[in-house]
């Protein structure tokens, strides 16, 4: 027989049950987080910061090189990624 703590797969349920209460969460027993605003962050408006680092970017290595600009400008693009870069 097994011993406590010799679980093999076999011993393990098919189905577990888990218990998720959404009662202090009262937003989510009718929509599911997937539906809420499509799966997708909030869009945040770039800062003045932001959009000089890219100009300048843009002007030493040239446009669609959203990779280098944000290894050129880490700090002020810290909060961005390659895409959020081009779509500015």
């Amino acid at each position: 027989k097994h011993q406590r703590g010799d679980a093999t797969l076999s011993s393990i349920p098919d189905r577990v049950k888990i218990n998720i209460s959404t009662k202090p969460y009262p937003h989510l027993q009718s929509a599911s987080l997937h539906d809420l605003n499509n799966g997708r962050k909030k869009r945040k408006k770039f800062t003045d910061d932001e959009k000089a680092a890219i100009k300048l970017g843009v002007q030493r290595f040239g446009f669609g090189r959203w990779s280098d600009i944000k290894a050129e400008f880490t700090l002020e693009l810290r909060n961005r990624t390659a895409v959020n870069i081009k779509d500015c």
